[in-house]
């Protein structure tokens, strides 16, 4: 009997994909549904954390190597619900402080940990919702952790530059698509053919070929629409400096690290009573 299954008969994953592909079966042009299905992938995401929790809190899953992945994802979920709901206070503690307000004291900490001021990290911070920016920091941080061996580690810096970088890349991604639109020219070349998702290194393409049409004032460049060439002139800036990356990005696994917790259980090795 399969344990993780879903209320249709059909396994979690494969009900969960069918779920987010539903919608390429509906009389709409390709882009439309590239759209669609590019919304939901943060969807899928979260799904796929929820139903880990679950099955481990209902002890559904039994098979070992289930179990160890099902853990995982079990325990990435609360470290993202956890960190959403962090983030959310510190932003608007930050927030508050930046104004002049008369604030509680609050344990975030910024210019010693990141070498940024508040107002400039700020600004980073609230590029994204909150649990966006959550989710984007448990994810990369996981594989960040994973892609050197689970022995090795993840690298301070390195990690930091890589979050820091993912979102940038987020930012820059829904920007892209939020002002050329998602049947812009613009946005397909964002998509990678592999993996039809939007990647980093052609985000980074589109956005710098952006930014110069912009700086050249090119008629019919990044649009022929005046509104949205005065939209790119108002929102379009360079990369960041790799201090944001780092300053962003040690921000946020800080407050990763203040809410991940893991439950673990061993034994008195002298009376060998659980601890």
């Amino acid at each position: 009997m399969d344990t993780d299954a879903a209320p249709d008969g059909a396994r979690f994953a494969v009900s969960n994909l069918r779920k987010n592909l539903e919608k390429i079966a509906t009389p709409s042009i390709p882009v439309n549904r590239q759209r669609d299905l590019e919304h939901a992938s943060y969807d899928a995401a979260q799904a796929e954390l929820e139903n880990a929790s679950r099955a481990m809190k209902d002890g559904s899953v039994t098979d070992t190597q289930a179990l160890q992945q099902g853990k995982l994802q079990s325990w990435m979920h609360d470290w993202y619900r956890a960190l959403t709901a962090k983030l959310r206070e510190d932003v608007a503690a930050m927030k508050a402080k930046v104004e002049g307000q008369d604030v509680k004291v609050h344990n975030y900490k910024t210019t010693a940990s990141t070498g940024m001021k508040d107002p400039a990290l700020l600004l980073y911070l609230t590029l994204l919702p909150a649990e966006k920016l959550a989710l984007i920091t448990v994810l990369e941080v996981m594989r960040m952790a994973g892609s050197g061996g689970v022995t090795d580690g993840m690298k301070a810096l390195r990690g930091m530059l890589s979050v820091g970088r993912a979102v940038e890349t987020e930012y820059r991604a829904d920007t892209i698509k939020d002002i050329s639109g998602v049947d812009s020219p613009q946005w397909l070349k964002t998509i990678d053919p592999t993996t039809q998702r939007p990647s980093r290194q052609l985000v980074s393409q589109v956005w710098q070929r952006l930014g110069h049409q912009v700086r050249e004032g090119k008629q019919g460049s990044p649009s022929n629409d005046p509104a949205v060439e005065a939209d790119w002139r108002s929102v379009w800036t360079p990369s960041w400096p790799q201090p944001t990356h780092v300053g962003v990005g040690a921000f946020l696994i800080e407050a990763l690290l203040s809410v991940a917790k893991v439950t673990r259980r061993g034994k008195d090795p002298e009376t060998g009573e659980p601890m």
